[in-house]
This record gives structure tokens, sequence and C-alpha cells, in this order.
């Protein structure tokens, strides 16, 4: 705002100096005319006055030759009154005054100026001739009145002059309003420029449209995103084939809303946003969120005008937030029982284990028939342990792993599990160095590898292409994300295909298009929750009857990575007990019962307590008196980490192995801080339980 103030200064300076050299110039010309014009009325005036004279000295002559002296007199006196004269005589030729007539007195400002010498006599004489012969001779004494005409003059030439300023001034002033007219459009101009500028640079769609939806106005991003061209949107009367209607480019089904909404916006006073799902010429659908305001006009509103915001990425954001909402339940859901389960698990693994070394020996085909039990009841283990991998609430052994490695031996598993009717193909070029936990890595292959195979079990025949790269991309589930190297994992097949309308929901826990009692719905859950859990992403494309691609990408590591592994657990037993007394407290009565009697098969003596508190009391009691202490972590009452900490304050050197379903919350500072020695994952290996007491009561008699 303070640049056209600016300009305005010295415009106005400019304009008064103008001015002032006109005033005094036009002074200079009028004094100029005025020299002239006295020069040439003086003259003038001479020359009127000899005529006037010469005439009446000829009316003089007629009226002496006469005889008639008093018409003479009276002649000269009403010519001295008329002519300004001062004097009048007649004299005769030897000099003698004949007649003599005085004028009238001089009054007022004739007076002034004659006083003041403004007003000079002229004095005339000429010869009075009659009949041929000289009789006398005219003297006449004429006041000047030359300062009226000056004066005459001058106001004329002041009125002309004022009149030549006045248009002078109005030229000029129509040269100056012309200039500012020129620079408020030059201004204008600039100003809509930059309007355009900044609106084209906006990401949104910005547009303009009648009271019909005819588009008058739309920005380069409505133009790229719709195909309207600026031109002819404002040149519509020329091209009237080439006008777009905004609400084609609603789809059909949010057309009829639209153009309500577009109405209602219009008459009302209050502008909300509107969602619409908005189609490109090419065909493709978007959503959108809109909002406009009515153009008005005399009062009347002939159009409006709005802005559509792409929401595709908002739409992207909500569905991840709604599939990571379902892992949370699931996985809230997973935590809840998987203790309960893996009690459940604990017992009939211990029961069958119990039974098996009875039998072992003397009923071959019925240890084989507890053989069998026992791999169900692994397989319900892993059951669990996919739902905790899904749920992101299980522990990991996170080291640097090469990728290749995993990938070969999945392979092989694999390729001893399915028709040779069915081809692997298998490029794996890139090492693929990555941080992750070595058993998930496996379980998310296998799965992938068994999506794809099961997508060709219906058709004995097809080709599943395992692939392995190294790729530079950006995760477009996160907007913005900058690029960073991957490890991309393909696997693809040439199986029956996904639906479209399936693609959004492969992801969701339980979801299968399989049989029932042929696919749990975990095993695509379970690799997106690996997936995401290692900050990676999925990409998938499918066509109904031509196949599907699974594109994993997981972040490289550097082989310098170095990650902190936990203890592993005991899996060979070494010697059995002898005699040690051993104090086991879980709220479950089968798994006392189970695991109590493992124990004492292997050579230990075993105080069960389903009460923390009574089990406390009986330690202090005697701290001496018990070997070693198992607990369970959750219990009503008392968890096992408190446990822990209260058997470390009566007997700081008393072994503790803390036994739970999930390990939720269970890190390696909070088992040390409370004093567990040891943590052993339900369903229990009885062997590492056995294994690891015999470990911890040697460690302690050192």
């Amino acid at each position: 705002m303070s640049q056209p103030i600016e300009k305005e200064v010295p415009q106005r300076a400019a304009f008064k100096r103008r001015t002032l050299f006109q005033v005094v110039g036009g002074l200079l010309v009028v004094a100029l005319c005025l020299l002239l014009f006295a020069t040439y009325s003086h003259r003038r005036s001479l020359e009127y006055s000899r005529r006037q004279v010469a005439e009446q000295a000829s009316v003089v002559a007629r009226d002496i030759g006469r005889q008639n002296p008093g018409g003479v007199e009276a002649y000269l006196k009403l010519a001295a009154k008329v002519y300004f004269y001062k004097t009048i005589d007649i004299v005769r030729p030897d000099g003698r005054s004949f007649i003599h007539v005085e004028g009238p007195p001089l009054q007022g400002i004739d007076l002034y100026l004659f006083n003041a010498g403004l007003m000079p006599v002229h004095h005339y004489k000429t010869e009075v001739v009659f009949q041929g012969r000289k009789i006398a001779f005219f003297k006449v004494s004429q006041y000047c009145h030359i300062f009226y005409h000056i004066f005459n003059f001058l106001v004329f030439l002041l009125l002309v002059m004022f009149f030549g300023l006045f248009v002078y001034n109005l030229i000029s002033s129509r040269r100056f309003l012309e200039r500012r007219i020129e620079e408020e459009v030059a201004r204008s101009r600039a100003s809509k420029k930059r309007f355009l500028e900044l609106v084209n640079l906006l990401p949104e769609i910005v547009w303009e449209a009648d009271l019909e939806g005819h588009i008058i106005f739309a920005n380069r991003t409505a133009q790229e995103r719709f195909g309207v061209v600026d031109d002819q949107a404002e040149n519509r009367d020329d091209k009237e084939e080439e006008i777009f209607n905004l609400f084609d480019f609603i789809v059909p089904e949010d057309r009829a809303r639209a153009k309500k909404d577009f109405l209602d916006e219009i008459r009302s006073t209050k502008y909300d946003f509107r969602e619409y799902t908005v189609q490109t010429r090419t065909g493709t659908t978007y959503p959108v969120i809109s909002r406009l305001a009515p153009v008005y006009e005399d009062g009347k509103p002939i159009g409006a005008r709005g802005i559509a915001i792409d929401i595709t990425e908002l739409r992207q954001l909500e569905q991840r937030l709604d599939q990571a909402q379902k892992m949370e339940a699931i996985g809230t859901l997973a935590g809840g029982i998987a203790h309960d389960f893996n009690n459940i698990l604990t017992a009939i693994i211990g029961y069958i284990q119990l039974v098996e070394i009875k039998l072992k020996d003397s009923s071959p085909v019925l240890a084989d028939h507890l053989g069998q039990a026992l791999q169900a009841a692994a397989r319900a283990r892993d059951l669990v342990q996919q739902i905790l991998t899904f749920s992101r609430r299980s522990e990991q052994n996170c080291r640097v792993l090469e990728m290749r490695r995993v990938v070969r031996e999945t392979v092989k598993l694999i390729r001893s599990s399915i028709p040779s009717t069915i081809e692997i193909r298998s490029s794996l070029k890139a090492p693929g160095l990555v941080v992750a936990d070595e058993a998930r890595l496996h379980q998310m292959t296998m799965n992938l590898c068994t999506n794809a195979y099961q997508a060709m079990e219906e058709q004995q025949k097809g080709v599943m292409e395992i692939d392995l790269s190294e790729v530079v991309a950006a995760n477009p589930q996160i907007p913005g994300s900058p690029l960073r190297r991957y490890l991309r994992l393909l696997v693809s097949d040439t199986g029956c295909g996904i639906e479209s309308h399936d693609l959004k929901k492969i992801f969701d826990p339980y979801f299968t298009t399989k049989e029932t009692g042929k696919g749990t719905g975990l095993g695509l859950a379970v690799v997106y929750g690996i997936v995401e859990e290692y900050g990676g992403f999925i990409e998938v494309e499918s066509r109904s009857g031509l196949g599907t691609s699974f594109h994993v990408y997981l972040p490289l590591a550097s082989p310098e990575v170095e990650v902190l592994q936990p203890e592993e657990a005991l899996s060979e037993p070494v010697s059995t007990g002898n005699g040690e007394l051993l104090l086991l407290i879980d709220d479950e009565n089968n798994v006392l019962d189970v695991v109590g009697r493992y124990l004492e098969e292997n050579g230990y003596r075993v105080e069960r307590c389903s009460d923390p508190a009574q089990a406390l009391q009986k330690l202090f009691a005697d701290p001496a008196l018990y070997h070693l202490v198992i607990t369970d972590q959750t219990m009503p009452g008392m968890l096992g980490l408190e446990v822990s900490r209260k058997v470390k304050e009566i007997r700081s050197d008393c072994p503790v192995i803390l036994c739970s379903g999930y390990r939720a919350g269970l890190d390696n500072e909070s088992l040390r801080e409370s004093g567990v020695d040891l943590f052993l994952q339900k369903p229990l290996s009885f062997n590492k339980l056995v294994a690891a007491v015999r470990k911890l009561i040697d460690q302690t008699s050192r």
C-alpha cells in the first residue's frame, strides 16, 4: 500500500510546478498583449480623432458661412460633451478667437485619472474652409480615454487566459486521470496475475460456476484433475461446445444430491463441507469434500465459487486406523485368552507326557496315539503363537539376518509339501540384511507361499514366483515419507486371483474366501502384523482369474547393526533331582497337579500352593527348607513378579522361575528388578523345566 502513495507525492509536486509556470507565462503574455494593444489603440484613437475633428470642422464651416454662430456654438458644446473635449476654439486667421467652448468638467474616476496623469490631453488643429476659402482654424483639446480600452482589453484577456487555463487544466487532469486509470488497470492486472499464481499453487481444486453449473473458472489443479482448459471456460460464447459442467465430474449416483446441495447452499447463509465421489474424464474416481459460497450481482445470486479437497489419503489413513484398531482388538482378545489357553495346554501336554512315559515300553500303539495328541497340542500352541504374533504381544529375538537364507529354507520346506505340478521359480540375488526375528520371517514367508499354493490348489498346476531384490522407495501408506532402501520380497502365483471387492479385506483378521475348515483367516493378517511391526509395507496386485502378487517391503539394515539378544532357555535336560524340595505356586489346580507330578517323576519333592500369600507364609516359616520357587505370573491377589520380590526379601539366594501364558509387559529389566532368575513361556516344555530347575539349584549350591 505504501508504493502508490510514494508515487503520488512527486506527481502532485510536478503538477504544482506546471501550474506556477503556466500562471507566470500567462502574466507575461498578458503584459505583452497589453503593450501591443496600448500602442495599437493609441494610434487608432489619434487617427479616429483627426477624422472626427476634420468632419466637425466642415460642419462648422457651413454654419459659419451661413452666418449662424449660435448654431455653431450649440453644435460645438454637444460635440465637446460627446467626444470628451476639454476645449474647442475657432480662431480667425488673424489670431483672434471667434468661438471658445469649454467641455463638461471631469468628475469621479475621470477626474482621479486626470490628476494621476493617466488621462492625457491630445491637441488637434485643422483649417476651416468654406467655398475654397480658409476662413478660420479649428482647435480641439481632447481627453484621451485609452485607459478604459486597456482595462476592457485586460478583462477580456484575463477571461481568455482563465478559460485557456481551465481548458488546459481540464486536458491535463484528463491526461493525469488517464495515467492513473492505466496505472490502476496495470495494478489490477498484476493483482489478478498474483491471485491466479497463488490459486494455481494450491493443491486443492478451486472453481467458479454459474447457476446451471457451467464452469467459468478453474485453477490449474482442477484443470489437471478434470481436464478443464481455462481459456475454454472463459471464452464460453465462442466455444460453447467446449463448455464443461461441474456436475459432469460427479459420479452418477452422487449427481442428484450434488445438484440439490448446490442450489440449497446458494440460497443459504451457512456453508458446510459436503462429501462426493468425483470422476475424471478418464474414468478415475476419488473422494472429495467440497464447500461453496454464492456469487451475487445486484443483490441476486448468479453462481457460486468453491473448493474441493481430495481426501483419498485421508481415507487411506482411516483404513489403516481401522486395520490397526482391528488388530488392537484382536491383540486385546489374544492377550486375554493366551494365559488361560496356555494353562490348559500345559495341563494337556503334561498329562500326555506323563502317560507317554508310563506306556512307552508297554504299549507302542497307544504311545503313538499319544504322540499324535502331542502334535495336535503343539499345533494349538502354534496357533496361539500366531495370534500373539499378529497382535504384536509376543517376545522376539531380533538380530541382523540374511533374508535370502530364510527364503531358501522356506522354499525347501514348501517344495516338499506341495505337488510337483506347481513350479517354483526363485530369484534370490540380493542377500537382504534385515533386523528381525528369524521365526517371524519364516512364518511370514511360509504364510505367503502357503497362500500362493492354496490359490492354485484346485487347478493343481501353476507357477509360484519368489523374488528378492533391493529397491529405493517411499512408503505410500504414509504421505510425505522419504525415500529409503528396502528389501522387496515378491511372492506371486498364477492362481484364481482375488476379486476387487475383497482386496481391501484380505488383511482383516479371520477374513477368508476358503471353505469352512480350510483356513483360519489369520495367515495374511499375521503377515501384515509382522511387516508393520518391522516398519515395512505391503502392496498387492491381483486380477480375478489371472493370479496375485504380494510385494513385501522391509527396511534394509547394514551388517554393523548390533541387536540385543535375550537369554535363550535351556533346551536339553540334564540330570534329574535328588529329593530337593520345590515350592510350586499356581492358581490353576490342574497345572499344579501336572507340573508337580512331572517334577516328582524326575526326582524332586514338590510343595503345591494355589494361594501366593499362603506360599510366602510357608517360605517365611522355614526359608532354608525350599531349594527353588516356581510361580505363575497372573494370579488373584498377587502377581508373580511381586511373589518373586517377596521371596528375595525372605531369602535372597533362593532361585525363582516365573511362568506365564504370554509375556506382555515382562521385559528383561522388570524381571531382573523383581529377582526372577528365569522366565518360561507356557505351555511349558517339561524337559526345559526340569533342566532349568537342575541348573539353578546347582548354581545356588556352589
